[in-house]
């Protein structure tokens, strides 16, 4: 769940089979994140406002659904993970003694790691990176470089925009800088000029640039902010399978730190990087160790950093500060990772169970520990449990085995699995395990399905139809998403029936009501019909709007006394006033009449 500019998108994981058929022969059983419902959060977003939608748009939906709710994920404002007023809160005081797993976001932890490592870098390669973005906001000095990249034979390519709130935006913004850094060297040494360049200094940017240390630490910086974006990209994936939770968020961290550091030192509890002695002697990497270790995992450009000649103390001075500059970055961005993703949270470690590669008793371990949080079965049907593990590390299923684990496990469902044809129901051979495997597929992984819908909500509410409804909105998405792989809606006969059903309430409703009146009845209405006009007359007259004699009065009033008696507006001399956009009565008849004719 997210919510962005009072608009709460809500998303909902779930498990879809499909069986083994003649034109699918093999079985699948497939991850679905699909869009449920829309809120408008229009008063208020905290989160008992939230959780009210999300019991509207999600537990109202039945019991089935409410009961079988097992996650939820949210980025990190404390209006989602508050324990006492937040959404988080709220839903546990809901399930009361049902445990809910909740996580935040990981590509929002992960931005959050590299947002607040920036502090740690030069202000040199701060102020670059801003000013430099700042400055190609203008098209006419974006139209100034790619003139001097045409010039030069250069492929014509502006910077991509940094936005502070994009996940992988610094990323590419550096990859793009590199990729024209000699048409940029070539924009600041011709001096741009213009009365709002005053307070830019060319001059330094170009220093800068000229300067080959300068580059090797973007290139450096570039390549670690790659490697996260990478893992941001795989938790993006909305096929992302359960126990890659955690092992993204090791593989990540432990990359980046065996960098700087040797494997052995790094814990396998990753939440005590913070702790380490970074400063103890032989700890962290020699410079040709580091050097070579950064050319290896980062990016291959690095080597420049060994062939510098030395022959100066300068020069000595120039590779030890940038080696120094990446021993700096690299600390403090593992330590950043370590405190933003969840890796403290034991829960996670036990997701891998789901592959069914662990020796026998690691699993039975892991999957016992999983039950004590979500207490799916008893302790009495533990036992059973057991033997279910024991009967399946018998099989040989070797030959189903994948990098998908939920598609092994659809193997194991497909080949043990039997229909009675008796009771017209398949019966489980592993009904216990099936249930633990299900629902770890079915925990969330991200939010970053949800940030997508902000894309098609833009698209849907735009600028010129920003008073669509609710319901209209999500209706809409919804049908957008039923249709993204293809523009052809299956009118079906329940389609048909549906629409029928909705335009006949619509004509009931309206349609004019006749009712009988009493004589005496209907002199009160007359009377009172009479009285409103002389009314919206004298108002017209205070407002200058009598036009030779002819009165135009208001378009809504017009409609109300129209639909109650077609003769008496006819007696009146009315007109139409283009500018007010106002009916003539023969107008507004005439309207009536095409756009409704049976009413």
């Amino acid at each position: 769940m997210h919510f962005k500019d009072e608009h709460l998108p809500i998303k909902a994981r779930f498990l879809r089979d499909i069986p083994k058929t003649d034109m699918e022969p093999i079985p699948r059983i497939v991850i679905e994140n699909k869009l449920i419902g829309l809120k408008y959060l229009n008063d208020s977003s905290s989160g008992q406002v939230i959780f009210k939608a999300l019991k509207e748009k999600v537990f109202d939906l039945g019991f089935y659904v409410e009961n079988n709710f097992a996650g939820i994920t949210f980025d990190h404002a404390k209006v989602m993970i508050g324990e006492k007023n937040g959404l988080l809160g709220q839903i546990k005081k809901h399930f009361d003694q049902k445990y809910i797993f909740s996580i935040g976001d990981p590509c929002h932890a992960l931005n959050l790691a590299v947002k607040k490592s920036l502090n740690s870098l030069p202000n040199d390669i701060k102020d670059f990176i801003d000013d430099l973005h700042n400055h190609f906001i203008s098209p006419q000095r974006t139209a100034a470089l790619l003139k001097i990249q045409e010039a030069n034979s250069m492929p014509r390519k502006g910077l991509c925009h940094y936005v502070k709130t994009r996940w992988l935006s610094l990323g590419f913004s550096l990859s793009r800088i590199l990729q024209i850094w000699e048409s940029l060297t070539l924009y600041m040494e011709n001096k741009p000029k213009g009365s709002a360049l005053k307070k830019f200094d060319n001059e330094k940017y170009f220093n800068l640039l000229k300067d080959p240390m300068f580059k090797l630490k973007i290139i450096f910086f570039n390549a670690v902010v790659k490697r996260i974006n990478n893992t941001s990209i795989r938790y993006q994936s909305q096929k992302l399978e359960i126990q890659e939770l955690y092992n993204e968020m090791k593989s990540c961290i432990r990359d980046l730190a065996e960098i700087i550091t040797s494997a052995q030192n790094i814990p396998d509890d990753l939440s005590k990087i913070p702790n380490l002695d970074w400063d103890a002697e032989g700890f962290v990497r020699e410079d040709s160790d580091l050097i070579q270790k950064m050319i290896q995992e980062l990016d291959a450009e690095l080597y420049r950093s060994n062939e510098l000649a030395e022959t100066t103390i300068k020069e000595k001075n120039v590779k030890k500060d940038f080696l120094q500059f990446c021993r700096n970055y690299l600390k403090e961005i593992v330590i950043k990772l370590s405190e933003e993703l969840a890796v403290n949270n034991e829960l996670l470690k036990t997701f891998d169970f789901v592959t069914l590669s662990l020796e026998i008793e690691d699993l039975k371990q892991k999957i016992v520990s999983f039950n004590d949080s979500f207490q799916l079965i008893d302790q009495n049907n533990i036992p059973e449990l057991m033997k279910e593990i024991n009967t399946l590390y018998t099989k040989n299923m070797q030959w189903a085995r994948s990098d998908s684990a939920l598609q092994f496990w659809a193997w194991i469902e497909s080949t043990f699995n039997k229909f009675d044809l008796k009771t017209k129901k398949t019966v489980e051979m592993f009904p216990n395990l099936a249930l633990f495997m299900r629902t770890a597929h079915v925990l969330p992984t991200s939010s970053s399905s949800v940030e997508q819908s902000f894309s098609m909500l833009k698209l849907i509410k735009s600028s010129i139809r920003s008073q669509l409804k609710e319901e209209t909105v999500q209706s809409l998405m919804l049908i957008k998403q039923e249709t993204k792989h293809t523009r052809l809606i299956e009118v079906t006969d329940r389609l048909i029936e549906i629409y029928s059903s909705r335009k006949s309430e619509m004509k009931k409703k309206n349609k004019k009501v006749n009712i009988n009146l009493s004589d005496s009845t209907k002199k009160e209405a007359e009377e009172t019909k009479n009285e409103i006009f002389d009314m919206e007359i004298e108002r017209n007259k205070e407002d200058n709007e009598i036009i030779e004699n002819e009165v135009t009065i208001n378009k809504n009033l017009i409609r109300e006394l129209a639909y109650e008696d077609k003769d008496f507006l006819a007696t009146k001399n009315i007109k139409l006033d283009p500018e007010a956009e106002r009916y003539s009565t023969d107008d507004f008849f005439d309207e009536l009449l095409e756009s409704d004719p049976e009413n």
